[in-house]
């Protein structure tokens, strides 16, 4: 295998890879410190890469550019967690208490009567949960976002879940 005359715009990224292949923990690691350094030391093609290390010719070619370029060694990035949350776990419980109150008052307000402007189908927990959500995060929650809401804190709450709970609770506590 003959080696190439590297370009000293790559020397950096040649020397980091070397680097990271020696000290690799992961397969990861490896396939992308070998992406840089079978493309760019042993004049290897990306279909070549991509069969020697087993990953596309796509692949191949997507991770070498972001190791040159930015030095990536991972363009992963980790999942789980609360990534997108409305608000802080500590004030989800006081949320879900001021959720309760206004669902209990709203049961108490005649909304029979015309010109109230509460629908029959407004005065539903996950109705309430989901309008204070709303306010809250200043754009548009889908219902399923706010039962996962009312789940989670339920789960805390409760110790196990029913979508009853949370009804329950609000209207013996209130």
């Amino acid at each position: 295998m003959k080696t190439k005359k590297v370009d000293s715009t790559y020397a950096a990224a040649i020397t980091h890879a070397e680097e990271l292949a020696k000290s690799a923990k992961t397969v990861d690691e490896l396939q992308r410190a070998m992406t840089v350094l079978l493309t760019l030391q042993h004049e290897l093609t990306l279909k070549e890469v991509a069969k020697v290390i087993g990953r596309s010719p796509s692949w191949v070619q997507y991770v070498r550019k972001a190791f040159i370029e930015q030095g990536l060694t991972s363009t992963r990035h980790d999942h789980g967690g609360r990534r997108n949350q409305i608000m802080p776990q500590s004030e989800e419980d006081p949320f879900m208490q001021e959720a309760c109150r206004r669902y209990r008052n709203l049961q108490k307000q005649p909304w029979w009567r015309e010109g109230s402007g509460i629908e029959r189908e407004d005065i539903q927990l996950h109705r309430v949960v989901r309008k204070m959500l709303e306010e809250r995060a200043g754009r548009p929650i889908p219902y399923s976002t706010a039962f996962a809401f009312m789940s989670r804190v339920g789960k805390r709450r409760f110790g196990i879940y029913h979508v009853d709970f949370w009804d329950r609770y609000a209207r013996n506590n209130f």
